[in-house]
């Protein structure tokens, strides 16, 4: 995901990961940073794309974050326990490597 904020083009995703949480947060960012960049240029500014997204990180992640963990629901998100981790790995039995 990381990849998507390094430039500022298009990235192209094979489309299973338009589904991805993960990408449509990171492509929400991206897109909060590209209005960053043109709103800075409107005010005579000129930013390169490593300039919007290093300022845009600095001033507005934390609230961005904050907000989609707030807004975004996560229903089977249920913290887990050495004991749940430990009743997952008795009930599916030993890891076999198969590669081996």
């Amino acid at each position: 995901m990381r990849q998507i904020l390094e430039i500022e083009e298009h990235v192209a995703v094979p489309p299973m990961m338009y589904a991805d949480p993960f990408y449509r947060v990171t492509y929400l960012v991206k897109e909060e940073i590209r209005k960053y960049k043109w709103i800075e240029g409107e005010k005579g500014r000129c930013l390169s794309w490593p300039e919007a997204r290093a300022e845009w990180t600095k001033a507005h992640r934390e609230q961005c974050e904050k907000f989609l963990v707030e807004t975004l629901s996560f229903p089977d998100l249920v913290p887990f326990s050495r004991s749940s981790i430990q009743d997952v790995c008795d009930r599916s039995g030993p890891y076999v490597n198969p590669l081996d």
